[in-house]
């Protein structure tokens, strides 16, 4: 029986060029993507759509990471229908993992009842009805299009028929060179946007975890290019930080979803609950700041030490 594909990596050589890197890097992912969207259409383990959303992402990193070396028109076309694709497995994802760990748990804190009950109900639904929306997505000529675009962008150079050939000397430049700077200018936008965390709400902090995802990610595709004990050290920190904010934006969702299901309707049983989960998440949240604030300092100094400079 098939299970899901994970994400094997790509054994990157110091001297190669950053053309072939781009084009064998991508060319892996659109095989991870292929191998897995039959297990996202059946819909009989969520692991599946986990790993295809995983794998859009890593596109989307090395869509950017490799900026240099697509044509503008290119490359915006291809990030457009990625972040399409993106969206749509997104929504699916998010329900899969509100419904199997974040409502048990604070169902638990809540209590059982009736409006638990209609609560669960309201997730179930969407939950189905996002799934349909992602298998979808995944069967449509749109998506039939985009695959055949990324082939086309990870073609290497000698097939790139019709492609902006301006970029040449890009191509052929050393990959560790471009990734390098690639990745200290995603480091570099990251400290800025780290600063005062005590003070972000929860869109600056989603937009935070967005970026350390980014940088992951990014690593993750040139890691064999640079020291393993130095990437190792990074991806652990990394890996934290986006774990805390993961937990601060679990409860921004949750109440962003109690709060619409439960706004129109008039009731004591429901200020009572909506209450109870207010007090909850301030103390849920204070929790989680101390651990975002331990695992910044972790990665200020990591920096220090990083392994692209």
């Amino acid at each position: 029986m098939s299970r899901p594909v994970t994400w094997r990596g790509v054994l990157l050589s110091e001297d190669e060029s950053a053309g072939s890197a781009f084009s064998r890097t991508g060319r892996l992912l659109l095989t991870q993507f292929r191998e897995n969207q039959p297990g996202v259409t059946a819909g009989n383990d969520p692991e599946y759509l986990h790993q295809m959303r995983v794998t859009v992402r890593r596109l989307r990193a090395v869509l950017s990471l490799y900026s240099p070396l697509l044509g503008k028109r290119e490359r915006q076309a291809a990030v457009r229908d990625v972040k399409w694709l993106a969206d749509a497995l997104g929504l699916a994802r998010d329900s899969d993992v509100f419904v199997s760990e974040i409502w048990p748990p604070l169902r638990a804190v809540l209590g059982e009842g009736p409006l638990t009950d209609v609560l669960t109900a309201e997730w179930l639904m969407q939950q189905h009805r996002n799934a349909r929306v992602a298998r979808r997505a995944l069967a449509s000529r749109r998506c039939q299009r985009l695959i055949d675009r990324l082939g086309r962008c990870f073609a290497p150079r000698s097939l790139r028929a019709g492609a902006d050939l301006n970029h040449a000397a890009s191509w052929d430049q050393p990959a560790r060179r471009l990734v390098r700077r690639q990745l200290k200018q995603y480091a570099d936008a990251l400290r800025g946007r780290g600063r005062r965390l005590d003070e972000l709400d929860d869109d600056s902090l989603h937009r935070l975890r967005i970026r350390i995802k980014k940088l992951r990610y990014a690593i993750d595709a040139v890691s064999t290019l640079f020291d393993q004990a130095m990437v190792t050290t990074m991806r652990h920190t990394l890996s934290r930080l986006q774990d805390a904010l993961g937990a601060i934006n679990d409860l921004a969702v949750a109440e962003r979803k109690i709060s619409a299901v439960l706004t129109n309707k008039r009731c004591i049983d429901i200020a009572q609950l909506l209450e109870q989960f207010s007090v909850w998440r301030t103390l849920r949240s204070i929790s989680l700041k101390r651990r975002l604030q331990t695992a910044w300092h972790d990665y200020r100094e990591c920096r220090h030490a990083s392994p692209f400079g």
